[in-house]
């Protein structure tokens, strides 16, 4: 019989972990490590990763959560264990801010420090234990932060001084008000109220501008503002407060079932928020309307391979337009009680992939950030190395983690779905694949295993061979003496159009005798590679009865 053929150039179903075969689109994935999805189609390894501190950050480090501030100056701040940390670059490194001299700023809260920034002042809210004995501002700018005494005594509401603060878990500001929950005054702990300042003051508090929400379970966990409304999240409840003051001011609940593990859990948007629900997954709401995003990956709780008894290890961030869920995953049985992957979710093309660093962790806390010259950074915290990293660096093959400066490939691996041709149940001969290949500038071998028959297991490779790519030959280039510019311009002419990336035909081994067939490409370390399309070749062969 005659050869027939089918090409798969488009892969932007990304990662897809259902356990049944039959449910993944031929644009999908059950596997994807460290490789991307080209929204134009293909698939491609990771950008590395490279430290933003070149020098370790001292002391205990268990970091929570960054946070730019654009205040007098552009400052990095970083909630890491009990302590507030700045960014300061002629150390190049992360450093306590203090209140005086030698007394640093100390956070008792469970999940770090919280910020919320309020014109040139950035509130840093520390907690309602014992150690955390202030609410704390800053300007960016000066040696010292201020500390803003609790509110104490009764005489401590609307105190004409402008300096007492609620003690607090969380800060936000929202309606020109300064909002603070789970909070404590006068000694007494209300881990389910939210109280607020009068309207342009951020320090003064009317003892009866409060409201309590006792559903959802014990304790606000966080607060964030999406479309002009605040969203309030319980352990297991969110609300929402319309209004703009004290007079229309109406809270909603939102969801009785699901809510949210801690303020490090959630990341807010342009158009919303995205939350992680304790053993349910990711979620997004956009003020009112809440988005089931983890329906593809939800098998990870059924299997086991998501540690729901080290949630602490789980955070969210918002990161170069794709959120970075960091959970604690393993697919041995042994539950991971660190960060060891990243669950990364692009909503453009709404799919998946799973990142991991060269030392398989997981980042954590991330925010994006311009610094004082201008130039935009990706920043996510590494778990176990005091260091702050760049991620999604596309000029480089693998990550730069360690104090010395010394390169660490990090794994690559994409696979296929099952491809039949249409029906398991005829065998056919596969002929040798043409695959279009991203161009390359070093000789490297790619590998690929072969599976057939539904028989994934490791071992069960049916065949495993390698595709040699050759380094891109150079090719011409308008510029140089091509043409002479007009008087004040350049005399050597210019370039007429941009560098392209462009991909190369390489035709695979035979992929074998058999009723379904299954491809896992997987690259060198510390080399880049990608897939635009896969084209399979095939003669069918006569069914038995």
């Amino acid at each position: 019989m005659s050869i027939q053929i089918f090409e798969q150039k488009d892969f932007t179903g990304g990662l897809n972990l259902r356990t049944d075969q039959f449910q993944l689109a031929d644009n999908e994935s059950p596997e994807m490590l460290n490789v991307e999805v080209d929204p134009r189609g293909g698939v491609f390894s990771r950008g590395g990763m490279a430290r933003y501190n070149s020098v370790d950050v001292g002391g205990v480090w268990s970091p929570q959560k960054l946070t730019p501030f654009y205040g007098v100056n552009t400052v990095l701040m970083l909630a890491n264990n009990n302590r507030v940390m700045r960014y300061v670059s002629g150390s190049n490194t992360f450093t306590n801010l203090e209140y005086s001299s030698g007394n640093p700023i100390v956070s008792d809260g469970v999940h770090g420090a919280c910020f919320a920034a309020w014109g040139s002042t950035l509130y840093m809210a520390t907690g309602t234990g014992g150690s955390a004995v202030a609410t704390y501002k800053w300007d960016g700018s000066t040696t010292y932060a201020t500390a803003l005494g609790g509110i104490v005594s009764n005489s401590d509401w609307l105190a004409g001084t402008n300096d007492k603060f609620p003690r607090a878990e969380h800060l936000i500001v929202h309606t020109n008000k300064m909002f603070a929950a789970n909070v404590i005054t006068e000694g007494t702990t209300h881990r389910n109220r939210i109280h607020f300042s009068l309207e342009a003051f951020p320090q003064k508090w009317d003892k009866d501008d409060y409201f309590d929400i006792l559903g959802g379970g014990d304790g606000i966990v966080g607060m964030c503002v999406v479309n002009g409304v605040l969203i309030i999240f319980k352990p297991y409840a969110i609300y929402a407060l319309y209004g703009y003051d004290n007079t229309n001011y109406r809270l909603v609940e939102v969801s009785g079932s699901l809510g949210c593990l801690s303020h490090h859990a959630m990341a807010q948007t342009e158009s919303g928020v995205y939350f992680y629900s304790s053993n349910k997954g990711l979620f997004f709401l956009d003020g009112s309307n809440i988005v089931d995003v983890f329906e593809r990956m939800r098998p990870v709780f059924d299997l086991g391979y998501i540690n729901s008894a080290a949630e602490e290890a789980i955070s969210v961030s918002w990161v170069g337009q794709r959120v970075w869920l960091s959970v604690p995953y393993s697919t041995t049985g042994t539950g991971a009680t660190e960060p060891t992957v990243n669950i990364v979710y692009d909503p453009s093309t709404r799919s998946y992939t799973m990142f991991s660093t060269a030392d398989s962790k997981g980042v954590v806390g991330g925010t994006d950030y311009r610094d004082s010259a201008g130039v935009e950074h990706r920043l996510m915290c590494h778990p176990t190395v005091p260091c702050v990293l760049n991620v999604d660096k596309y000029s480089l093959p693998y990550d730069l983690i360690n104090v010395d400066g010394s390169q660490s490939g990090f794994a690559t691996a994409y696979r296929t779905k099952w491809f039949d041709a249409g029906s398991y149940l005829q065998r056919k001969m596969f002929r040798r694949p043409d695959l279009v290949m991203r161009e390359t500038d070093t000789l490297q071998n790619i590998s690929v295993s072969v599976y057939h028959d539904f028989q994934e297991a490791t071992g069960s490779e049916a065949r495993t061979f390698f595709i040699g790519q050759s380094p891109t030959q150079s090719g011409m280039v308008w510029g140089g003496l091509w043409a002479y510019e007009p008087v004040g311009a350049d005399p050597y002419g210019s370039y007429w159009s941009n560098d392209t990336l462009g991909g190369q035909i390489q035709t695979a081994s035979n992929l074998g005798l058999c009723k379904t067939v299954q491809l896992r490409f997987s690259g060198e370390l510390k080399k880049p590679w990608g897939i635009n399309s896969i084209g399979y070749k095939w003669q069918p062969r006569r069914v038995k009865g």
